[in-house]
């Protein structure tokens, strides 16, 4: 097993791009060839130190065959290594919520359950399933966005909602604690801060346009009246003499 960077095409101008891939040693065919297995696609911003990339693959063999290590990993090293032995075995074995034997808990006593990595779900859900009733993956659609661009706004967008704070606050949130990236399916341990600042100043610059179609699901799917209220906002000022002890300043 070994982390590779791979090229994944070459534009029109020559500029070659890269790809980060977990990959393992494999023989294909009659001849039994040697090839590569992809076993993770880390993505482009994989921001792992490429120095601890043949600790972290050896440390994710361990963890795979049950063999202890003789020597503790570094703290980095072991939280990256459960992450993404967690990735893999959700890509090998999806859960699935109607296999009863999978769901059941007879036979299992509470000492023997083991927890890592516990992440908070439920404003999450709740915010997303509003952002589906406004239909906002359907209105960043139709302004050309691609699905992984759409999924760092909604990540905006609910961050706000459960965790107020800047990017860097939200950053934090989807890394630490929240599990909106299984939500969404969305690895936001992959993706960088800057991704972030990004994604929310696209935002900021179709905010008339998003609005505009926000306002205009709203209308189709309720039962809103357009109103126009009008505000007098004139200002009330006084006159008064200068002399005047109580009009002094400071009193």
């Amino acid at each position: 097993m070994f982390i590779e960077k791979v090229k994944t095409r070459t534009s029109n101008s020559g500029v070659n791009y890269y790809t980060i891939k977990l990959q393992a040693s494999s023989r294909r065919g009659a001849h039994r060839k040697p090839g590569k297995t992809t076993i993770l696609n880390l993505g482009v911003g994989y921001s792992f130190p490429q120095e601890l990339w043949k600790k972290l693959t050896d440390r994710i063999e361990q963890i795979q065959k049950g063999v202890p290590s003789l020597f503790s990993a570094r703290p980095e090293v072991e939280a990256e290594a459960q992450r993404l032995i967690m990735e893999i075995r959700r890509k090998e074995a999806p859960f699935d919520a109607t296999d009863q034997s999978k769901t059941s808990l007879n036979g299992y006593f509470a000492e023997d359950v083991e927890t890592k990595h516990l992440r908070a779900v439920g404003v999450e859900y709740v915010a997303l399933h509003a952002t589906e009733q406004l239909k906002l993956t359907q209105i960043f659609t139709s302004l050309g966005y691609g699905i992984e661009q759409i999924k760092l706004f909604l990540a905006l967008i609910i961050g706000r909602k459960a965790n107020p704070g800047s990017e860097v606050s939200t950053f934090n949130w989807l890394q630490k604690t929240s599990a909106l990236g299984d939500l969404i399916d969305s690895d936001f341990s992959s993706k960088s801060v800057m991704a972030l600042h990004r994604a929310c100043d696209e935002l900021y610059d179709k905010r008339d346009e998003i609005d505009d179609l926000i306002y205009s699901n709203l209308l189709k799917t309720s039962n809103y009246d357009t109103t126009i209220a009008f505000y007098d906002l004139t200002n009330t000022y006084f006159d008064v003499n200068p002399d005047d002890e109580d009009a002094k300043r400071g009193f």
